[in-house]
């Protein structure tokens, strides 16, 4: 972007100007000014390719988002197209297909269901009246008249539904809330929530045990070691609550994966390392390790990092 040269500057420097490889001339500068009717340079010039000024003025597009001219904010800025009205003054101005100008902060903009012209209504006397069948819901009587509802339910209350998502009925939470589908259950509530619809509840101090299908199966005591793993695996790195995860290999230290399938294969001590022939394996490996404390996943963490460590040893090797 170029910035705009004020009108008043020497010939000498109109000469030194226009030798400058990297802009345009100074006798086209003036004449870019000139078409944007500009008599006098703002501090704050700011050219957008449109020879606006933008502090002072609005930038005017065609319909194809052109820029065309330039109308200064205090004269009402550009004007709008056939059929449009302009609302508001300055740069809030807007041009609206309505032909009233709501207040945004104050009121809301109607549309009448016979398709009669939109009006204003004040946010403070409930807003826009609600179709037939619906009432008014939510909302602070200040800066938000609220929505329309066919139910609208309290606070302390949780809105149900039926199996197409219509709302039926209001349920007290601290009663349980709304009933859950048969074969189902609820699930986790506490202090201002009712909980959710589930088809196996599990205590705090179990963890949810899932079939093939990922479907909650049973129950299992985390101080038991939870869930049981799939053949050939075992429970992994459970402490504070948290059963572990499966993994084929479990090691307190060192995880070594097979660079070939990036499956673990062995365990090693913090200094050992694992073995390899790759250089500086010992390093490479180290920093293949999480080093954030327990995690769920750790062995797949360990081996994608592996494999980045993998191929920068290849490089080195080169």
């Amino acid at each position: 972007m170029k910035l705009a040269l004020i009108f008043a500057l020497v010939s000498s420097s109109a000469k030194a100007i226009s030798t400058y490889e990297s802009g345009p001339s100074f006798e086209d500068q003036v004449e870019h000014a000139q078409i944007a009717s500009k008599t006098e340079a703002s501090p704050y010039y700011y050219d957008d390719d449109s020879g606006c000024d933008w502090m002072t003025e609005e930038t005017c597009f065609d319909d194809d988002f052109n820029p065309v001219g330039c109308a200064k904010w205090e004269d009402g800025g550009c004007p709008c197209r056939d059929g449009e009205t302009k609302c508001g003054e300055g740069w809030m101005a807007y041009c609206s297909s309505e032909s009233v100008c709501c207040n945004w902060f104050t009121q809301e903009t109607c549309y009448p269901e016979d398709g009669s012209d939109a009006y204003c209504a004040n946010i403070t006397a409930g807003g826009c009246p609600c179709p037939s069948g619906e009432e008014k819901c939510g909302g602070d009587g200040v800066y938000w008249s609220g929505f329309c509802t066919t139910l609208c339910c309290g606070n302390d209350e949780e809105t149900c539904y039926d199996d197409s998502w219509n709302a039926t009925s209001c349920a007290a939470i601290d009663q349980g809330g709304c009933p859950c589908p048969e074969g189902e259950e609820k699930c986790w509530g506490f202090d201002g929530f009712s909980g959710f619809c589930t088809k196996l509840c599990c205590g705090d101090d179990e963890e949810t045990c899932y079939n093939d299908a990922g479907e909650p199966d049973s129950c299992a005591a985390i101080d038991d070691g939870g869930c049981p793993c799939p053949e050939g695996e075992t429970k992994c790195a459970g402490a504070f609550g948290w059963p572990g995860y499966c993994t084929t290999l479990c090691c307190e230290e060192l995880t070594c994966y097979d660079f070939d399938t990036w499956e673990p294969e062995s365990c090693a001590t913090w200094e050992e390392g694992c073995p390899s022939d790759s250089i500086n394996a010992f390093d490479l490996v180290k920093e293949a390790v999480p080093k954030r404390g327990l995690g769920g996943d750790a062995n797949k963490y360990d081996a994608i990092k592996l494999k980045e460590m993998k191929e920068l040893a290849e490089k080195l090797a080169k």
